[in-house]
């Protein structure tokens, strides 16, 4: 069988492992691997009719290969996004063999050839909220976090408990299918009481008269 590692990986180097390759009669005296960039045709992921960034053939006494691949710009969500990288991928050509390639599955688990679910090309919204009557002075950071079923729609309804003076923190984490996270936060004051008038005087100037009102 045929092992690349984990699934989802920030270094930039793959580790592929094979075992149980064999022919009884004639032996076998090289490997052949080839790399490839995919690109969005259609609605799918493909490599098909591009050509492989790197080529290499190996001694068949070789059970390790150690390959860098850069590619341009960073990882980030918009590059993700972009370059449509969780998308469906489309089916090789020529056919891989059963057992080689994962079908269906979600990262974390594995990376398979169904699309991943994300918008824009985060995979995971979470949100947090904590409320004091301090003018937020105390709100410095989440407690605890809770998953956005609906991720994909960009919105939640939040029911907070809150009173007149109240301060409500609402912290929204994103991820990436890196793993990377990015959070930012709104502070809200709450405050429905009417305006109070508390004092009311006219004062003589020279020019004019003036209503002060505090």
């Amino acid at each position: 069988m045929l092992d690349r590692g984990p699934p989802v990986t920030k270094s930039g180097k793959l580790t592929l492992r094979w075992a149980g390759w064999n022919d009884s009669l004639a032996g076998i005296k090289l490997y052949a691997l080839a790399v490839y960039k995919m690109k969005m045709f259609g609605s799918e992921l493909t490599h098909n009719g591009e050509t492989a960034l790197a080529r290499e053939t190996l001694d068949a006494n070789t059970q390790l290969y150690n390959t860098t691949i850069i590619e341009p710009g960073r990882f980030a969500n918009v590059f993700h996004d972009t370059h449509k990288f969780l998308s469906k991928r489309a089916a090789n050509s020529p056919p891989i063999d059963p057992g080689y390639e994962e079908l269906t599955g979600q990262p974390p688990d594995t990376i398979s050839r169904e699309a991943i679910p994300n918008v824009n090309g985060i995979v995971k919204y979470e949100v947090s909220h904590s409320v004091d009557h301090d003018g937020g002075c105390s709100l410095n950071s989440p407690d605890s976090w809770s998953n956005v079923d609906d991720f994909q729609s960009e919105q939640i309804l939040l029911d907070i408990p809150r009173a007149d003076g109240d301060s409500v923190r609402v912290w929204v984490r994103a991820t990436d299918v890196m793993g990377n996270t990015k959070t930012d936060s709104v502070l809200v004051h709450v405050d429905s009481s009417p305006p109070v008038i508390q004092d009311v005087r006219v004062s003589g100037t020279n020019s004019s008269d003036t209503l002060q009102i505090t």
